[in-house]
This record gives structure tokens, sequence and C-alpha cells, in this order.
């Protein structure tokens, strides 16, 4: 299947199951309306460790400056409740930062703060995982309605029960690893960067450039990973396994749904941030935006699961042709 096929394959599965985009719009709608976890007491006890002492230089110390504006807009617009929309890739949300103000209800949302720095911690993890609960719900639904002419899929509500808990678990130790990697990677990167910063600038500019291309790249070839345990529920190291042979194979078919991908994400996202201003024209752009963006989801699954068959099919030709010349 092609990339427009895959498309349109895609938004035809969202048109017929419209509740698809349910999770989603109620993600959004909750970050838009709902109470929001301020995390103003854990900037409070950063600032002090951002005072400019009086002998140092006047670049360090607008460094110094800036980083601690940087808090203090944090403490206004940083709402915790985002982790329930950023822990799954595909997720299309669109209160991923902050939030506009409800201006058509009498008062706004409660702004919610706690004052132990071990009671934030805890949020956060539980926050973390149940992002990737709601995510995994998400795209178990997506993958479940894709596979639904399938014969071969179970199409129960125990097979989808079944899939959520598959999905969650492989997604959270996917972010795991990816979380481990990034931590590993990026300590020693930054030093490095920092000492070329102290060298010259232009060559830290060229590092991070490379760096920045390198990231790209691996997560081009790791693009189906996410579809492969959620269409075939296959585990991490499969799916990555699975992902590297599909773009290495397909390289410029999945290019150009990567990129068409991003082309329409992009442009609509623009009209759904103009319409986001508080006004009942916020949710209009949350129902458009959370239909656009399962419809590319839905697209991808489509077409990993197309190819994916094409490459299970040229393996099984190949080993049968094997064995008949065996036989001769």
């Amino acid at each position: 299947m092609g990339i427009i096929d895959s498309l349109s394959a895609g938004f035809n599965t969202v048109t017929k199951r419209i509740w698809l985009i349910l999770v989603p719009v109620a993600l959004d709608v909750y970050l838009w309306l709902g109470p929001r976890l301020s995390i103003a007491p854990v900037i409070r006890r950063l600032l002090p460790l951002f005072t400019v002492p009086l002998e140092v230089g006047a670049d360090y110390r607008q460094m110094v400056i800036q980083n601690r504006e940087l808090l203090q807009q944090m403490e206004q617009s940083v709402n915790l409740f985002s982790l329930l929309s950023t822990s799954v890739p595909g997720v299309p949300t669109l209160m991923t930062g902050a939030a506009p103000q409800a201006t058509f209800l009498r008062v706004g949302p409660p702004v919610w703060e706690w004052k132990s720095l071990w009671v934030y911690g805890v949020a956060i993890i539980l926050l973390w995982l149940a992002g990737l609960l709601i995510g995994s719900l998400y795209l178990a639904a997506v993958g479940h309605s894709v596979d639904a002419g399938d014969q071969r899929a179970d199409g129960s509500a125990g097979g989808f029960l079944s899939r959520v808990r598959f999905v969650w678990g492989r997604v959270t130790l996917l972010a795991v690893l990816v979380g481990v990697l990034v931590t590993v990677i990026a300590l020693p990167l930054s030093f490095i960067l920092g000492i070329l910063a102290l060298l010259n600038m232009n060559l830290a500019l060229i590092g991070l450039t490379l760096v920045t291309g390198m990231m790209l790249w691996i997560s081009f070839y790791l693009v189906f990973v996410i579809p492969a345990i959620v269409v075939d529920r296959t585990g991490m190291w499969r799916a990555i396994w699975n992902s590297l042979n599909l773009v290495s194979r397909n390289f410029w078919a999945t290019l150009g749904l990567v990129l068409l991908s991003l082309f329409i994400n992009f442009g609509f996202s623009i009209i759904w941030q103009r319409m986001s201003t508080g006004s009942w024209l916020t949710f209009v752009a949350i129902v458009g935006n959370a239909y656009v963006g399962t419809g590319l989801v839905a697209a991808m699954f489509v077409f990993y699961r197309s190819r994916y068959t094409l490459w299970q099919q040229a393996l099984t030709s190949r080993s049968q042709r094997g064995d008949s010349l065996d036989n001769e």
C-alpha cells in the first residue's frame, strides 16, 4: 500500500470509528478546563540557587539572570498534569504547553500546590505511568480498529484489553530504556560540547548539529517501533528489529510518509493554535487536532501492516524456493 492509500485508509478508519478521538479530546479538555498542578513551590526553592555573585563576569551574570527568568516563567505556565499527554508518542494533544485561560467560564480552573517536594516526586512518577496507560489505551484502540478487517485479529473486548495491557508494558519498558539512553549519552555529550564551546563556539555548533542530525536519523529508523508493538504485539527488541528492516527496505516510501505527515500536522497545528484562544473555538480546535492526528496515527499503522505483510511474504516465497531447489 502506497503513501496516499495509507493516508486515505487511516482517515477512513477514523471517520468510520469517530469514537477513536475521544481519548485525545477528553485529555485536552481536562488540561484546558480542569484543575492545574503548579510547580511554584519547587521553583521557589530553586530560585535562591540562581543568585548572581558580584565577582563574576558579565557573560556568566547574564546567563544566570536568563535562567532565573526562565524558572519564573515556568512557575506561571507549567502544569504537571500535562505529563498525562506527553508520555507516549503518537497521542495528538493540543494542550502540551501552557493551556489558554477558559475565558467563557465565570471562574478560571483551580490551581493546586503542594508543599512537600517528595509529594511532587511521587506525583510525577504516577502521572507519567498514568500518561503511559492513557496513551496505550488510545494506541491500542487505533490498532484494534486498523485490524478490524483482519479475520485473524481478536475483535473481542477481552482481546482489546489484552492488547492494552501488552502495549502498556512494552511502551513503559521502551520509555525507560529511552530515558536511560538519553541520560547516559547526554551527560558526556554535554561535557564535550561545553569544552568545545570554551575553545571555539563554531566547533560547538558543528558538534551540536552533527549530534542533532544523528538523533533524527536514529529516530527515523525507529519510526515503526510503536506500530510494531501495537499492530503485531511484538516485544520491544523485535519491534526495533522490524522497524530497522522496514525502513531500510522501504526507505523512500517511509521518508515520504513521515514528511507528508509532518507537513499535514504542522500546517493544521498553525490553524489550531490560532483558534486556541480560550473561547469555544478552542474546543473546535481540540476536536480537529484529535481527528487529524488520529488519522495520521492510523495511516502509520496501516502502512506498517501492509509493508510488513509484503516483507513476510517475500521471506516465505524465498524460503519455499530454497526448499524446492533442495528437493530437486
